[in-house]
């Protein structure tokens, strides 16, 4: 199963703050530009059991996938595994909390299926990695500025 992994470090931004924003579904396209929509499937808060739909384009595929949550540790884990959609996997946070700051690692591990997605592996790869490490810095940038003017 490949997997991709990226780490961010947040200055001055408290770990249930981090923790708080990256679960809530409904900031999820603000700071991850590819999804074009996150909902929670069910009323309530997001803990263990919860489920979500995402919808994006990927490579010029529309992935609308449906997705539950295994995990839910606050303020050190969240991961959540995929229950439809074309591609198989497993997206995991976790948060340390470092200084007045926190470390993100973000990790996806994914379930290559079919023999066109073997094909592109590494270029899904390659992207994969490009589009979390953006998805991570646009967190860091949005969360420290707002701490900055908390401050």
């Amino acid at each position: 199963m490949p997997r991709i992994v990226v780490t961010q470090q947040l200055a001055a931004v408290p770990i249930e703050e981090v923790f708080d924003f990256v679960v809530d579904q409904r900031q999820m396209t603000s700071w991850c530009p590819k999804p074009t929509a996150c909902e929670l499937t069910a009323e309530g808060d997001v803990g263990a059991g919860a489920t979500r739909r995402i919808a994006r384009t990927a490579l010029g595929v529309k992935l609308d996938s449906e997705w539950v949550c295994d995990e839910f540790d606050r303020p050190r884990k969240v991961v959540w595994r995929t229950i439809s959609g074309r591609i198989p996997m497993i997206d995991t946070y976790e948060f340390t909390s470092q200084g007045d700051g926190t470390d993100v690692v973000h990790t996806v591990e994914l379930e290559v299926r079919y023999l066109f997605v073997r094909l592109i592996q590494p270029l899904a790869i390659l992207r994969g990695r490009r589009d979390m490490t953006t998805d991570l810095n646009n967190l860091k940038t949005m969360l420290e500025a707002r701490a900055a003017v908390q401050a």
